[in-house]
């Protein structure tokens, strides 16, 4: 895929939306996300909440500790990473991904969280991925939204925020799915 798509959604953008939770007034959209794409891939009940706990535990893997997130602050992409394999759904997190990369994951079937922010104030938002249309934009499902609507971002705005924490993807293979090839 050379040049922008005119429009690509998500296979998944109704299961998406309609596992969508809402964060509140916390600071866990990495687990809220991690939720909604548990709960829209694998018909699921995961609560947002209950999973920022658990990740707020060290977690063992062998003879290494795999610090999952800062309770109350931070999510690492690792995390959520661990967490989607623990459920048994291949993910991997990548930093430098491009746009295209963004349009055939889409293309592909698979799904994705993005990591965006500011440095100065300091703060990052994860956020799922749902289509991307060429007049609005890039469309999320975000946990920081009440609504369970896509939530638009300007291409310029996203890259902007995006390129901020490194262009980072975390990408998820949806469990027994025909994935397309480009």
């Amino acid at each position: 895929m050379q040049k922008p798509p005119h429009s690509l959604s998500s296979k998944f953008r109704l299961d998406i939306l309609k596992a969508h939770q809402f964060q509140g007034a916390l600071n866990d959209c990495g687990p809220f996300s991690t939720a909604i794409i548990l709960n829209a891939l694998l018909g699921l009940d995961v609560q947002g909440s209950t999973l920022a706990a658990k990740m707020n535990q060290l977690q063992w893997r062998g003879i290494l500790p795999v610090v999952r997130r800062i309770p109350g602050w931070a999510t690492f992409p690792w995390g959520v990473t661990d967490v989607l394999r623990e459920y048994g759904l291949k993910a991997r997190w990548k930093l430098f991904e491009k746009t295209t990369d963004l349009f055939n994951n889409l293309f592909q079937g698979k799904v994705q969280i993005v990591v965006i922010g500011e440095w100065r104030p300091l703060w990052a938002h994860y956020l799922v991925l749902v289509e991307y249309t060429s007049k609005a934009g890039f469309g999320f499902a975000d946990p920081a939204s009440p609504s369970a609507a896509v939530v638009w971002k300007d291409p310029d705005k996203f890259h902007r925020l995006w390129k901020n924490y490194g262009q980072m993807v975390i990408t998820v293979t949806p469990p027994s799915s025909n994935l397309k090839q480009v």
